[in-house]
């Protein structure tokens, strides 16, 4: 299979960003840990984990919408979620989700999501175009080389923190 070119990558590292799910309820449905609106989402290969090397990588708004299920929030002002999935490989085998199957919204060409999530970070105080931009910085980070892998949770935890203090702020732009 052929994938299209990667939006960002390093010599280890690629990433590609996907077209937001085009309904919220299928994104609800799928992800099913309190997403109402997908915002940015990206699918992420490296070399970060022995048993698998693809990733998913979203932030969803956690406001309510009209036909939709209230979000699950950590905390009652929880604004937006950043999440990072591991894919599941087959037993003795590696997948390659099918890059272009994804952006078209076919999310059967992604594989299956490992549970528990690698990362599951509620926050607020920012923008749906700051909250892109933090996600956007999680992948950067991916791609210069922090494993996105859960044994990594604290330190993403606490440079979201920090990240997201900075947005507050004013201090990125």
């Amino acid at each position: 299979m052929t994938q299209p070119p990667p939006d960002k990558q390093s010599a280890t590292v690629r990433a590609w960003r996907m077209d937001t799910p085009a309904t919220r309820k299928a994104h609800e449905r799928e992800w099913g840990h309190g997403a109402s609106a997908g915002l940015a989402s990206w699918m992420v290969n490296g070399p970060y984990h022995i048993l698998w090397n693809w990733w998913y990588v979203g932030v969803v708004s956690l406001r309510d919408f009209p036909g939709i299920p209230p979000a699950k929030k950590n905390y009652d002002d929880a604004e937006y979620e950043l999440s990072i999935w591991s894919i599941d490989s087959p037993p003795g085998g590696t997948i390659t989700p099918d890059i272009a199957k994804l952006r078209a919204g076919d999310l059967t060409a992604r594989g299956s999501l490992l549970h528990p999530a690698d990362l599951i970070y509620q926050f607020d105080g920012v923008t749906d175009d700051q909250a892109v931009k933090i996600c956007d910085s999680v992948i950067a980070a991916i791609v210069d080389g922090y494993s996105p892998d859960s044994d990594y949770r604290e330190w993403w935890k606490r440079s979201l923190d920090e990240t997201v203090n900075h947005f507050r702020a004013g201090i990125h732009t």
